[in-house]
């Protein structure tokens, strides 16, 4: 059984991986979603019959050969398939003009995807930028300011070579702490002096946000306003779902990726996993 497991997760699940059991038991439940039919039910109610264009963020961390931070890595291989997937099925675009008023937004049917990395490793530069500018893909990654050039991050010399190329950048605070395990003064530096620190260097404003871990329990309404208030357009979350259009810019949800077959891929950027039923026992299992 564990090594069909592992065959079906494409890797072994880490000690440290807090989400490795539930991820495995999701998918299973990806492979039979598709293979008994729902998927595709679900993908042809939603692009011929409510002709329903979604709005998704997807979050990525590292791209990586090695088994090394697996939970929250993908292997080149599989986020070249992946890119190639995405510029065949949806319309790739910046951050910013995903969040754009829907009267200024493209007609068309596709639904919108905008790729977003966290943390600035230095893999983003040597493995995923590559892929990116092979498949002509926009991208933010946000940076954790007081780790640029460190050991396994980028410097300010890969981040400018890249801003050459478009890809944009946001701030991921100048430590990564739990925001809302810090007292009130440490989250305003954290959040005002990242911002500083990347508008210093970039030499260009920096609008958009992502909190740290991310989840509703590290964040709260103090840490959002004093984000708003920094003059930042809009944050992000790590908890999972697309952009609806009527939640705060400050609390949008992403989809997090990491290694996984191409099917569980699929079924994540469907919406068939937000659906009431399905999240509700996503809820059960933490994996909002």
């Amino acid at each position: 059984m564990q090594g069909f497991m592992r065959k079906l997760c494409g890797r072994p699940v880490e000690r440290s991986d807090p989400y490795g059991q539930a991820w495995r038991l999701g998918t299973i439940v990806c492979f039979l979603l598709y293979f008994s039919g729902v998927y595709g039910i679900h993908r042809l109610f939603e692009e011929h019959i409510r002709r329903r264009q979604r709005r998704v963020v997807l979050t990525y961390h590292r791209v990586r050969d090695d088994s090394l931070d697996s939970h929250i890595s993908v292997t080149p291989k599989t986020f070249d398939r992946q890119l190639r997937y995405l510029t065949q099925r949806f319309t790739l675009t910046s951050v910013n003009a995903l969040l754009a008023p829907p009267d200024q937004v493209e007609n068309g049917r596709k639904s919108f995807v905008a790729l977003t990395f966290d943390d600035g490793y230095l893999d983003n530069f040597e493995q995923a930028f590559p892929l990116l500018k092979k498949y002509a893909v926009p991208a933010t990654i946000f940076l954790v300011s007081r780790w640029l050039g460190k050991t396994m991050f980028m410097s300010r010399h890969h981040i400018m070579e890249m801003l050459e190329h478009g890809i944009e950048f946001g701030s991921h605070t100048l430590t990564h702490p739990v925001l809302s395990s810090i007292n009130s003064d440490q989250a305003k530096d954290e959040i005002e002096g990242s911002k500083k620190d990347l508008e210093r260097m970039l030499r260009r404003a920096v609008r958009f946000f992502a909190y740290p871990k991310g989840k509703h329990q590290d964040v709260n309404p103090d840490i959002i306003r004093g984000v708003a208030a920094a003059g930042y357009e809009a944050a992000f979350m790590a908890e999972n779902g697309a952009i609806r259009g009527d939640e705060s810019p400050y609390e949008l949800k992403r989809i997090g990726i990491r290694e996984c077959p191409m099917i569980v891929f699929k079924l994540r950027l469907s919406g068939l996993l937000e659906t009431k039923p399905f999240f509700l026992i996503r809820q059960a299992f933490g994996l909002t």
